[in-house]
């Protein structure tokens, strides 16, 4: 892997939009055709940093990453040469949990050389001086030579899942990557560039990364902002703007244009979640099934109480005013109308009975003794009552704040099918959840995740459903396609399993007929054309 400023090949990818040497990039919906092809579709991988404040990522976290090389490595050995698409679903890179700084002057300088790599030209105390003090606690904000170095943290730590998918590529097959509300930053020409020189860098072939980007990066890698549709009947989109805080509101950049204008959802992650992570490592690399801050007041209460104090103050003041609605709409209404109350409801409860305490301890012949026996229970009284309306309050004023993640994104599944006929498979991720419906002769289908979904302190079993995926496949049969959802069971020789990951679909969905599950088989989609 070439380490050397290469001059030409930073303008060849400066350029690469713009001289059209690959797909440009920004239309929301961007049609193909699957020329017979094989479709694989994963979502959510969620690749970021294994190390955060100097602990070791968990082992699930090692193991995932090891999985997806694996399973790259089978669909490359499986697929014939040029017969394959692989689409990543939406967030593939996890942005938001990379907090990793290029503190020391080495890192600075290897910040430098990656950017002049991709045409940036930065000097190092420019580079010094952009780290604010907010950055330094909180990780690099959403620059794009900023969001540049994440990637590269990344790529330290994750080097084989690119060196398998310059594998994928080398052999003709195509590779889809679509934004997710985890990786907004490959809106970035930068991100964009220095993604296509990873995977040419980490390619062992013998070819110049010019060379190996012109052959196989430029032509068989594409970047979709929203929406794919492929053979104007597979709609594929990452589903992040149908939950109600990750959508963005606005366009893509801020007022500034050098910042990416993020949802809630993410200014959430970056102030609030990922120092949650430390102090409660159960957290890491989890997707909660319920609303995470009066969880975290119920279960850990110091530890939510400390938590909120501490972040949340940072959190309100980068949040961009159009977004306090999301905060402060019903949280307000929930202050006025019954946390001032309790207050003077308190008080008023306090003057009624302090008059009472002062007789009786006038009336005692051992006054400082009878105060003490009267206000031992009576403090230890009044302090758990206060302890549970704090903990009341805070409960329910938080989860007025809609942090709740949406179960299922099937209703809009179902608005798609009735915009476009001729949709016979929808496809989303972001939920974590895999799923099958069916629409009479439709299909909805979410690919789930690869990383493991928990919920917490919960003590019902759960199914580990990671590592899901579907795949379209020719029948070679005129007029017809066959789909599966898939489950890669990386402890069997890297063999994929096929699983019946069907769910009771829910009221008023149309039950067209389901192939019964088969071990073997799974399930199987029939999407006549």
């Amino acid at each position: 892997m070439p380490d050397s400023f290469d001059e030409y090949t930073a303008e060849l990818l400066l350029n690469c939009e713009k001289n059209k040497l690959t797909e440009n990039y920004g239309n929301p919906e961007v049609s193909i055709s699957s020329e017979g092809k094989d479709i694989y579709i994963v979502s959510d991988l969620h690749i970021t940093q294994l190390r955060n404040n100097g602990k070791n990522a968990p082992p699930s976290k090692k193991k995932q990453d090891l999985a997806f090389t694996k399973f790259i490595g089978y669909l490359s050995r499986k697929v014939m040469p040029g017969r394959g698409i692989l689409v990543i679903n939406g967030d593939f890179i996890d942005f938001l949990r990379i907090t990793a700084l290029p503190s020391s002057e080495g890192g600075l300088k290897e910040w430098k050389s990656i950017l002049e790599k991709i045409g940036i030209s930065k000097s190092l105390e420019s580079l010094r001086a952009s780290i604010s003090k907010r950055e330094m606690k909180y990780g690099l904000s959403t620059d794009d030579f900023k969001s540049v170095w994440k990637l590269h943290v990344v790529l330290k730590e994750h080097s084989g899942v690119f060196k398998a998918l310059i594998q994928w590529l080398e052999r003709g097959n195509k590779l889809v990557i679509i934004k997710g509300n985890h990786d907004l930053e490959f809106y970035w020409p930068a991100v964009r560039n220095y993604t296509r020189l990873i995977l040419a860098e980490q390619s062992l072939n013998e070819d110049t990364p010019a060379e190996l980007l012109k052959k196989w990066v430029f032509p068989n890698l594409l970047f979709v902002d929203d929406t794919l549709v492929i053979d104007k009947k597979y709609h594929i989109e990452h589903g992040h703007k149908y939950d109600r805080y990750c959508h963005c509101i606005g366009g893509p950049l801020l007022k500034n244009n050098k910042q990416i204008n993020m949802p809630f959802g993410s200014f959430f992650n970056v102030y609030l979640l990922n120092h949650i992570e430390l102090a409660y490592p159960p957290f890491k690399n989890v997707r909660l099934k319920r609303n995470i801050l009066p969880l975290l007041v119920e279960k850990r209460f110091f530890v939510g109480i400390r938590k909120l104090f501490q972040n949340i103050p940072p959190l309100f003041l980068v949040i961009p005013i159009r977004y306090y609605r999301y905060l402060f709409g019903r949280v307000l209404m929930i202050v006025l109308t019954v946390f001032l109350p309790l207050l003077y409801a308190m008080d008023k409860f306090w003057n009624i009975i302090e008059p009472l305490t002062l007789r009786l301890d006038a009336e005692n012949e051992n006054p400082a003794s009878g105060q003490k026996l009267l206000k031992m229970p009576g403090q230890s009284v009044l302090e758990n009552f206060g302890l549970f309306i704090v903990s009341f309050i805070l409960s329910r004023a938080s989860s007025y704040i809609q942090l709740e993640e949406p179960n299922s994104l099937y209703q809009h599944a179902r608005r798609k099918f009735s915009e476009n006929m001729n949709y016979r498979l929808v496809t989303f991720g972001h939920t974590h959840t895999p799923e099958v419906f069916s629409l009479k002769d439709q299909w909805f289908v979410n690919t789930g995740s690869w990383i493991p979904t928990v919920e917490l302190f919960s003590s019902e079993k759960k199914k580990d459903n990671a590592c899901t995926f579907m795949y379209l496949c020719s029948t070679g049969r005129e007029g017809g396609e066959e789909g599966f959802l898939q489950q890669w069971d990386d402890k069997k020789a890297g063999t994929v399993v096929i699983t019946a990951l069907k769910k009771v679909p829910s009221e008023g969905l149309n039950v067209g007929r389901q192939e019964k599950p088969n071990p073997r088989k799974g399930t199987q989609l029939k999407l006549k054309g």
